[in-house]
């Protein structure tokens, strides 16, 4: 029990810095080396795949960090997007399409849809970490040959149509979904960080088997 209140401490921590890290990206951009600017991108994806992995590892999942996972890889995305958008039009798009997946999200949350992430949501993940990395290469021409430009825009392309993909799966998950698994009345914060915090919760809400607070 121990090591598992410990871990989950660990990886909502983690999950928590990949957002705060973020919001820090656009101060930090052109204070640092262009090499290491690109390698903190690729460490910050990579905290993703290991929070996640841990999660699920040691089954402490909880609706705190599937939706900070949620909030901190979109924020992520959207700020290095941001940057780009004013060198590439097809980082706007993605930009724009990335924002979309954000509020449909949102308004999951909102209307008490179920939060588990897909396998297409976490193939998405990857490939616009691949296809924003390839384009900060080509920013600040670290790499910037023709070969690379191709490569870039494949992924843009792909990166474009799975986003198309999950926003049109959400939409349908969201139609689907009728229960009414959080219709619950707090009685105190204790009620709140049990919801958030307590992964039986979580997992009995994802299958449909809401347990009394």
């Amino acid at each position: 029990m121990k090591e598992e209140i410990v871990m989950k401490i660990f990886v909502n921590l983690l999950t928590t810095g990949r957002l705060v890290i973020a919001l820090l990206l656009p101060f930090i951009k052109n204070k640092i080396f262009n090499n290491f600017f690109i390698g903190s991108i690729i460490i910050i994806f990579l905290t993703d795949f290991i929070d996640g992995k841990l999660a699920r590892k040691y089954n402490i999942q909880t609706f705190f960090g599937s939706y900070m996972d949620t909030l901190a890889n979109k924020v992520l995305n959207i700020i290095l997007l941001i940057m780009l958008s004013d060198k590439s039009k097809m980082s706007l798009i993605m930009l724009i399409l990335e924002i979309s997946i954000l509020i449909i999200n949102s308004i999951g949350w909102i209307l008490k849809k179920k939060t588990k992430s897909s396998i297409l949501g976490r193939a998405k993940m990857w490939a616009i970490g691949i296809t924003i990395t390839l384009e900060y290469m080509n920013y600040f021409n670290i790499i910037n040959i023709d070969v690379n430009h191709i490569i870039v825009n494949l992924f843009i392309i792909i990166t474009t149509i799975m986003q198309i993909l999950v926003i049109v799966d959400y939409v349908i998950k969201f139609i689907k979904d009728d229960n009414k698994r959080l219709n619950i009345k707090l009685k105190s914060w204790k009620d709140l960080a049990y919801i958030l915090f307590n992964t039986d919760y979580y997992n009995s809400v994802n299958q449909n088997k809401i347990q009394e607070i």
